[in-house]
C-alpha cells in the first residue's frame, strides 16, 4: 500500500523473507516469517582511530560500542550474537577486556579471590607488535528496547594499545589498524 514500508532479508538463491512491515501511520505489522535461530539483523561499529590507557580499573574503550535499534517485532526472546575483534599492542602488562550490556558486565569469568573476572586476555607483547583480541558471545537481554554493547580494559602495568603499536614507529612496513564490534540478532 501507499507509503507502507518493510524489510526484507535474503535467503539466498533469490529467494526473501519480509522481515518487518509497517504501515504509513507508523503501525508496525508482526512479520513472524523468521524462524527460531535465524539472523534478523546485524549492526556494526568499526573504530580506525587509536585508543590508549595505562588504568589499572576498567574504562571504555572509545567507538567500541554497538547499540541495537528500535525494532516494535522484538520479542524478550531474542538473543544478540555480539562479535568483538580488537588490535592490541602492548607498551607493558597483561591487559584485560570485559564485555559489557549497557552498564552489566556479562561473559566473564569466575570470582577468584582479588581477581579481576573479564572476558579476554592479552599477556605481556614485544612493543612493536600488534595481536588480535576476539571473542563472541551470544546474550539474552531479554527486553524489547534498545542495548547497547562496549567494551572496557585495564592493565596490570604500563600502558595499552587499539589499532596501534606500542613503539608505533613512522614507517610505511609499519600500520594502522581497524577494530570493530558486532551486534546480530537472532530470533528467540
Amino acid at each position: 500500500a501507499a507509503n507502507h514500508t518493510f524489510e526484507a532479508m535474503s535467503l539466498g538463491s533469490g529467494n526473501w523473507i519480509v522481515t518487518k512491515y509497517q504501515k504509513a501511520d507508523g503501525t508496525a505489522v508482526v512479520v513472524s516469517g523468521l524462524s527460531a535461530g535465524q539472523v534478523i539483523r546485524s549492526t556494526q561499529t568499526t573504530k580506525t582511530d587509536t585508543f590508549s590507557t595505562a588504568s589499572t580499573t576498567l574504562v571504555a574503550i572509545t567507538g567500541i560500542s554497538v547499540t541495537t535499534p528500535v525494532d516494535s517485532s522484538r520479542t524478550t526472546a531474542d538473543q544478540v550474537n555480539v562479535k568483538v575483534r580488537l588490535q592490541a599492542g602492548s607498551g607493558g602488562d597483561e591487559a584485560l577486556y570485559a564485555l559489557f550490556r549497557d552498564a552489566v558486565k556479562i561473559f566473564f569469568g569466575d570470582a577468584s579471590s582479588l581477581r579481576t573476572s573479564v572476558s579476554a586476555g592479552l599477556g605481556s607483547t614485544v612493543s612493536g607488535v600488534v595481536n588480535t583480541v576476539a571473542f563472541d558471545y551470544i546474550d539474552s537481554p531479554a527486553t524489547t528496547g534498545q542495548t547497547t554493547y562496549t567494551v572496557q580494559v585495564l592493565v596490570r602495568s604500563g600502558t595499552t594499545y587499539i589499532n596501534r603499536s606500542a613503539t608505533d614507529t613512522d614507517g610505511a612496513t609499519w600500520g594502522r589498524m581497524a577494530s570493530s564490534i558486532t551486534a546480530q540478532e537472532i530470533k528467540g
